[in-house]
């Protein structure tokens, strides 16, 4: 049977939310001539594309794209994600996979990102032709989504390196204050640095990591965890739409 395939490279950070909302996706549809199948990049290396491939999600992790001497499956995630688009097979690139995604195809990422780094909730800022791609697109318009977009949204991030330049033919379509290439397109992949499918939890998780790897003490952390935690509940609606509607206008294509 055909496959839709979640490619984790970190066995640290999970799928999130994706796989709930592909499930939602095949569930609300009726039977899918495919099945979803995760796969951990570390334990099992990338698997060979093939036909059977009908669309990939690739995930993040705290390794960097510049890490392919520790982690030999990234020069082959590489090698999969061009016969991909080659093929015309839907991809969902997220923060490290997007990274990794960009050098694929000649762009250049900076491991770290000197003045590009953040952590937490940040604005997600539009460019040009962001409300016409056609999964982008339906994620901005879905239910509080759309008003959201009248309020200067803010989306989840956890990033030190980022993407510099873009791939030659690849379309910008939105940014932040700090990082010029958040959302990009080349052909069949859409790439996101910032993370759609985290939770308020598990973002203010990882902001709390931060902080405690950075030297705060206990309650300088606690705090930290709690405003974050806040900040990102206050987009929680807002992050839950837009991720089931891009999954959604994804899994359409595949």
């Amino acid at each position: 049977m055909s496959e839709i395939l979640i490619l984790r490279p970190d066995p640290e950070v999970d799928g999130g939310q994706v796989p709930g909302w592909i499930r939602t996706f095949a569930a609300d549809k009726g039977p899918v001539d495919w099945e979803l199948r995760e796969v951990s990049l570390s334990a099992e290396g990338v698997p060979a594309f093939s036909d059977q491939v009908r669309g990939v999600v690739v995930l993040g992790g705290t390794m960097s794209a510049h890490s392919g001497d520790q982690n030999p499956w990234v020069t082959d995630l590489a090698e999969f994600l061009r016969q991909a688009v080659a093929a015309e097979v839907p991809v969902l690139a997220i923060c490290l996979g997007a990274q990794i995604a960009a050098e694929a195809f000649g762009g250049q990422c900076a491991c770290p990102a000197e003045g590009q780094g953040e952590e937490g909730m940040v604005k997600y800022i539009l460019r040009p032709g962001a409300k016409d791609d056609r999964w982008l697109g339906p994620a901005l318009r879905s239910g509080s989504a759309k008003l959201a977009m009248r309020q200067a949204p803010r989306v989840p991030v956890s990033h030190d390196d980022a993407v510099v330049e873009l791939p030659e033919g690849a379309t910008l379509l939105a940014a932040s204050a700090k990082c010029p290439n958040h959302t990009w397109r080349l052909g069949s992949l859409l790439a996101f640095q910032h993370h759609p499918e985290v939770t308020a939890q598990k973002l203010a998780t990882w902001v709390a990591k931060t902080a405690f790897k950075a030297g705060k003490q206990a309650p300088q952390v606690a705090a930290i965890r709690q405003k974050a935690l806040q900040e990102a509940q206050g987009f929680a609606q807002f992050n839950e739409d837009f991720g089931l509607a891009l999954v959604g206008a994804f899994l359409s294509d595949c």
